[in-house]
C-alpha cells in the first residue's frame, strides 16, 4: 500500500474517535497468537526460507497453521506477502482450491442489541490469498442493511466481533452526528484528528508532515463537503499545538507540492 493510501486510510479510521464513543467501553482484541520461525514444526520450516518468513499463527481450522512469507520479484518494490495454510497432518501446504472449498461456514454473530442482526462470511482475496471476513449488519425488523465491513481474518490486533461491529456502526452514523456540532466542535475534532495522524506517521517512521496533504482533506469531505471553510481555523489550532507555521500547515493541506 502506498504512503498516500496509508495516510488516507488512517485519516478515515480516525473520524469517530473520542467524539462518538461515549459508552465508556474499551475495545478488546481477540488475540491471534503469533508463532515465531523456530516454533514452527520442522517439516514446515524445511519448506520456508527464514529470511522471507514474516509471521505465522494458528488457523481457524486447527491444527492447521497460517504462514505469511515474502514472494520476491525482480524489482524489490514489487515484492509482496503471501498467505499460506499448512496442514501438519499431511505435511503440505493446502492448495488454493482446497482452501476455497474449505472456508469457515457463514454464521450469525450474537449481539447484545436485539434490534440488530449480524452475519459473518469468509472469502479468499487477491493475489495474496488472504482470508477476509465480512460482517453485514441489518435492522432486525425492516431487514435493511446498516453496515457492511471487511477485515483480514488473521490480523494480529483484530477486535472482538461486538467491538468491531460497534465501531463500524459508529463510523456510519458519524456524519449525522457531526452535522449537529457547532463550528467550534468541528474545528476541534479535525484538529485532534490531524494531530493524531501526524503522531501516527512519525511513530511509523514517516515524515509527520506527510499527514498534511490535500488527500486527507479529500477524505474529510466524505463527512463534511464544506470542510475547506474550516481549514484556516484548523491550521491555526494545530499550529498552536505543534508550534509550527500556521501558513505552512494551511499550504500543505490545500496544495500538492
Amino acid at each position: 500500500m502506498s504512503l498516500t493510501r496509508r495516510i488516507v486510510t488512517a485519516a478515515r479510521a480516525l473520524f469517530p474517535q473520542s467524539d462518538t464513543n461515549t459508552s465508556g467501553r474499551t475495545s478488546t482484541t481477540s488475540a491471534v497468537a503469533r508463532l515465531r520461525f523456530h516454533e514452527l514444526p520442522p517439516e514446515l520450516r524445511a519448506q520456508l526460507i527464514e529470511a522471507d518468513f514474516l509471521r505465522a499463527c494458528r488457523s481457524l481450522r486447527p491444527p492447521r497453521l497460517i504462514v505469511w512469507s515474502v514472494i520476491r520479484a525482480a524489482e524489490p518494490r514489487a515484492n509482496r506477502s503471501h498467505e499460506l495454510e499448512w496442514d501438519p497432518a499431511r505435511n503440505y501446504f493446502v492448495s488454493l482450491v482446497e482452501r476455497a472449498a474449505d472456508l469457515p461456514s457463514e454464521r450469525d454473530v450474537g449481539l447484545a442489541d436485539p434490534s440488530l442482526r449480524a452475519r459473518l462470511t469468509f472469502e479468499l482475496r487477491g493475489e495474496s490469498q488472504k482470508l477476509a471476513e465480512t460482517v453485514s449488519v441489518h435492522d432486525a425488523v425492516s431487514g435493511a442493511e446498516l453496515v457492511r465491513a471487511s477485515r483480514h481474518a488473521y490480523s494480529p490486533g483484530r477486535q472482538e466481533y461486538a467491538d468491531w461491529i460497534r465501531e463500524e456502526l459508529a463510523r456510519v452514523r458519524f456524519p449525522s452526528e457531526y452535522a449537529k456540532w457547532t463550528v467550534e466542535h468541528q474545528v476541534a475534532h479535525w484538529t485532534r484528528t490531524l494531530y493524531r495522524l501526524r503522531r501516527s506517521m512519525g511513530e511509523s517512521g514517516n515524515d509527520e508532515d506527510a499527514a498534511l496533504s490535500p488527500e486527507v482533506v479529500e477524505a474529510w469531505r466524505a463527512i463534511d463537503p464544506h470542510v475547506d471553510r474550516l481549514l484556516p481555523a484548523i491550521a491555526y489550532q494545530l499550529a498552536r499545538m505543534e508550534r509550527v507555521s500556521e501558513a505552512s500547515i494551511l499550504h500543505k493541506l490545500q496544495h500538492r507540492d
